[in-house]
């Protein structure tokens, strides 16, 4: 299912930018471009609109991609960790083949700490602005849903379900990173290695997925997620 999601964000990508024109030409005041140009009285209409058109495929082919792109790059960086760890795991572990599967640990360990450290600030991006965003769309689908337009809707709603599939379906696997780690460690402690092999475990790191500096994936780190987008949606329609 996580391939289908991204294949679906591909889809996506390249799908937004070319439907996206299309709303300052139906929707004449319901985009972003409307308020930037609406003082312009020396322009004509006309080319105010196709000025406004190239404005929203610049801006929407710019952020779907940067967004995306980093998405899909962070999913299948997680993917290929998760695969690797089933090929050094083995289910029948024979003392002899340590140090063949030590190695590679050894690099997905460097992998991951490479990735918490440089991706510190896209992450810690990655966790307000899908609960901002998810809030948002939430109270606009509930609570404005008879005062916008359909295609704004449809839009909203899309944007809505993008998201709750991406975090429903990545999660699961940054976890699964860490479980599969914690299993390497136990599967090797249980062979009796030699003095030096058994260093060589107790030196390994259990493996994790850091959101910035604010906390570590884990089982619930799901379930946390989805109760908070809940309750701030609801307090923010409460509220308003």
């Amino acid at each position: 299912m996580v391939g289908v999601v991204l294949h679906g964000l591909i889809l996506a990508a390249l799908t937004f930018p070319t439907f996206a024109p299309i709303i300052p030409i139906l929707l004449d005041n319901a985009d972003p471009t409307y308020f930037l140009l609406r003082n312009v009285n020396f322009l004509p209409s006309h080319l105010k609109l196709m000025v406004r058109i190239l404005l929203t495929i610049a801006i929407v082919s710019q952020l779907s991609i940067a967004g995306i792109g980093f998405v899909i790059i962070f999913s299948n960086v997680l993917l290929l960790m998760a695969i690797s760890f089933r090929s050094i795991t083995p289910l029948n572990p024979c003392k002899s083949e340590f140090f063949e599967f030590f190695p590679p640990y050894r690099q997905l360990q460097i992998i991951n700490r490479v990735w918490n450290n440089t991706c510190y600030l896209a992450t810690s991006f990655a966790l307000f602005f899908p609960l901002a965003l998810g809030v948002l769309l939430g109270y606009t689908l509930i609570k404005l849903s008879c005062t916008i337009s359909i295609p704004m809707t449809f839009i909203f709603a899309a944007l809505f379900l993008g998201g709750v599939s991406i975090a429903h379906f990545t999660v699961p696997v940054m976890v699964e990173i860490t479980i599969r780690s914690r299993d390497f460690k136990r599967t090797w402690k249980s062979c009796s290695l030699s003095a030096y092999g058994e260093k060589q475990i107790k030196s390994c790191d259990t493996l994790r997925v850091y959101l910035g500096g604010f906390c570590v994936v884990s089982e619930k780190s799901r379930g946390i997620f989805f109760s908070m987008v809940m309750y701030y949606t609801l307090s923010l329609i409460i509220a308003l």
